[in-house]
């Protein structure tokens, strides 16, 4: 079934009615789809609630809906944030599409020292709407009951002083050798929020891993090195796998 996003302040629970005004969202509908008063949609207000809506009416600006009923959320029971040492190019828009589609709840970009890609501050409110614009792309496709947020990129040390808000924090790391993959279920508890760090290409540089190592759980994922925009989806799967 075809689903779109409105905005919250756009759903009246009460009287069980909502309007789409997003124009993108009026265009697919209207135009691309050619939806009439009477198909039945998916919406989602972007923020864990979804629900199963009857086209109502059908205007210029905007399309009415009736909500026939609330619909279960898609979203894991544990927030997932992820941190990731920014990589270059195009596998940082892969990153975000699959990392999404895996689910996680925010995105931060790291500058790391080994990070390839260096992104100012100028370029990085500039990169964050089109970073954005793919998660949303993303979140849409993979029916998500929320818009992951992807943030403007921090340093290594803002992202350290981020660390006090999370129940744990696991560190995707190739040398450890004590912690692996079969640990994490152990690891995840009762943990309601979690900070997941994933290293650039050239990896997490020790000063750095020792940093990480004062407040966070270190673990393998396996014998085989991967690349940095496969390492989180593994590491969300495998979350993913233990709290649904």
């Amino acid at each position: 079934m075809n689903r779109f996003y409105i905005e919250k302040k756009n759903v009246d629970k009460q009287q069980n009615v909502a309007v789409i005004t997003d124009r993108d969202e009026l265009k697919h509908l209207t135009k691309v789809l050619r939806l009439e008063v009477g198909d039945h949609i998916e919406v989602c207000d972007g923020e864990g609630t979804d629900y199963l809506g009857e086209i109502a009416s059908v205007g210029q600006d905007e399309v009415g809906l009736t909500l026939l009923e609330g619909l279960p959320s898609r979203e894991m029971p544990v927030k997932v944030d992820l941190y990731q040492g920014v990589p270059k190019g195009q596998k940082w828009d892969y990153l975000l599409q699959k990392s999404v589609e895996c689910g996680v709840h925010s995105i931060v970009p790291v500058q790391m020292k080994r990070s390839v890609a260096k992104i100012s501050d100028e370029k990085s409110s500039k990169k964050q709407g089109r970073w954005q614009k793919i998660a949303d792309e993303a979140a849409k496709q993979s029916k998500r009951s929320i818009k992951p947020l992807v943030k403007e990129s921090v340093s290594f040390s803002e992202a350290l002083t981020m660390m006090g808000d999370y129940d744990l924090v696991l560190v995707a790391y190739e040398n450890e050798r004590l912690n692996s993959l079969n640990k994490i279920s152990d690891l995840v508890g009762d943990a309601s929020k979690i900070a997941i760090w994933i290293g650039p290409e050239g990896g997490i540089a020790d000063e750095e891993i020792d940093r990480l190592k004062e407040f966070a759980q270190v673990i393998s994922l396996g014998k085989r090195i991967l690349r940095t925009e496969s390492a989180a989806m593994v590491l969300l799967s495998q979350i993913s796998y233990i709290v649904e």
